[in-house]
């Protein structure tokens, strides 16, 4: 019965390695990341209280989409009832209108997800420093990608569309 049991956790390891090898690791590169902003900083700034053409980006992690003040949302946006995390803004950065129908962000999106794993590093690191932290060089995230999630602890599913906001 022992040997049955270790049979099948070595067999389960073995799955889950092979799925890591399978689909790659990749390290998200805050440097990279700066170099994908740049498509974002044609309306949006990292600068808190700056919202002309977009909302600010400032402070963005953790915040509830559509609240800032000093910005005229979309419906739509305002009532997304969406907070920004990383799994929420990889979502609306791949299809903003996919993701929250109607809004008025008119861009088609980053395709790529190294490169938005890129943009969310560097959006962490910037508005980080922001707030007065030193952060010193760029961080790399290793995320190893299975079909659903990322080995590094954090949920990442694979069909997008289970990320929207209800209603949509």
């Amino acid at each position: 019965m022992i040997g049955l049991r270790a049979a099948r956790v070595q067999a389960s390891c073995v799955l889950l390695l092979s799925g890591i090898v399978a689909h790659g690791a990749y390290a998200a590169d805050a440097d990279k990341g700066k170099v994908v902003f740049e498509k974002c900083a044609a309306c949006h700034s990292l600068e808190p209280g700056k919202s002309d053409d977009a909302p600010t980006l400032a402070g963005i992690f953790g915040r509830k989409a559509g609240t800032l003040e000093d910005f005229r949302y979309s419906a739509a946006m305002r009532q997304s009832n969406i907070t920004w995390n990383d799994r929420t803004l990889d979502a609306f950065i791949e299809d903003p209108q996919g993701f929250v129908p109607g809004n008025r962000m008119p861009f088609d999106g980053v395709k790529d997800p190294a490169e938005r794993d890129d943009l969310l590093a560097y959006l962490k690191v910037a508005t980080k420093a922001q707030s007065g932290q030193s952060l010193g060089k760029s961080p790399r995230v290793k995320w190893a990608v299975t079909d659903n999630f990322l080995v590094n602890g954090s949920t990442k599913p694979a069909d997008k569309s289970r990320n929207r906001p209800q209603g949509s």
